[in-house]
């Protein structure tokens, strides 16, 4: 019984890293398949959009900007009129940004206090204190930048 429980405690923890490997090197989610099928972009095209640290290559692409629109409306990070949702840009860094690299990763205490530091100060940066009117694409951007640059 005793080595029953054992091996599968290592196939749950083999799994595990797994998927957490899997999760840091892909950045796609269902907001994305959303918004990809909506706008009819390919999965080329999407990952074009990305440096390898997942910065945003052209902020000013039309194309970029209105997908991103879609994609926090979806995540609910942004409500209907552009109304931005602290929380949800929490909760988006703190259980995700953050899982793009592969690198140590702080506690969860450690990620949920930097992304309360850095959401207030990337949306300040980025003038969406009311509504992002349009600068999505570049409070995204901005988040994970200072995300990365916190690891």
């Amino acid at each position: 019984m005793w080595k029953t429980t054992m091996k599968l405690q290592a196939v749950i923890l083999f799994l595990a890293s797994t998927v957490y490997a899997a999760r840091g090197s892909d950045i796609k989610d269902s907001a994305d398949e959303i918004c990809m099928s909506k706008l009819n972009i390919s999965e080329k095209t999407f990952y074009s959009w990305f440096t390898e640290e997942y910065f945003v290559k052209n902020l000013n692409d039309p194309v970029i900007r209105t997908y991103m629109v879609c994609w926090m409306f979806e995540k609910g990070m942004t409500d209907k009129d552009g109304k931005v949702n602290d929380l949800k840009l929490v909760d988006w860094v703190r259980d995700e940004v953050f899982a793009f690299y592969k690198v140590p990763q702080p506690s969860r205490e450690d990620k949920e206090k930097t992304a309360k530091k850095i959401v207030p100060e990337c949306i300040e940066k980025v003038g969406v204190r009311e509504k992002t009117n349009g600068k999505e694409v570049d409070l995204g951007d901005c988040l994970v930048r200072k995300t990365k640059a916190s690891l």
